[in-house]
């Protein structure tokens, strides 16, 4: 069974105490996060939590969207962060697919 979870809700969800999901987050066979980068985050917990996530999901299918570039990946989130999301990973840019909204 694949998880789904777009990542300010996540974020938020962190924020409010809400760390039943972290076990569900490492152990899902397919995990789905969407918009990351999203959402606001001084104390950088989401940062904390996503770094421990990559890190046991290795060699497990996870699939993220962000519309930040790799190149900024270590300035946005941090430096084990990035190399987390680029390790064994393979990364389709579509920043050339135009908006859906604009067509």
């Amino acid at each position: 069974m694949g998880l789904y979870w777009h990542w300010p809700e996540l974020l938020d969800n962190f924020k409010n105490g809400g760390w039943d999901v972290v076990e569900d987050l490492f152990s899902a066979p397919v995990l789905i996060l969407d918009e990351l980068g999203g959402g606001h985050d001084p104390s950088e917990v989401g940062v904390d939590k996503l770094c421990q996530v990559l890190t046991r999901r290795e060699f497990k299918w996870t699939l993220i969207t962000t519309n930040i570039s790799p190149e900024n990946w270590e300035q946005q989130f941090d430096k084990r962060v990035a190399s987390r999301l680029l390790r064994n990973s393979t990364i389709i840019d579509l920043s050339d697919v135009p908006d859906y909204s604009t067509i």
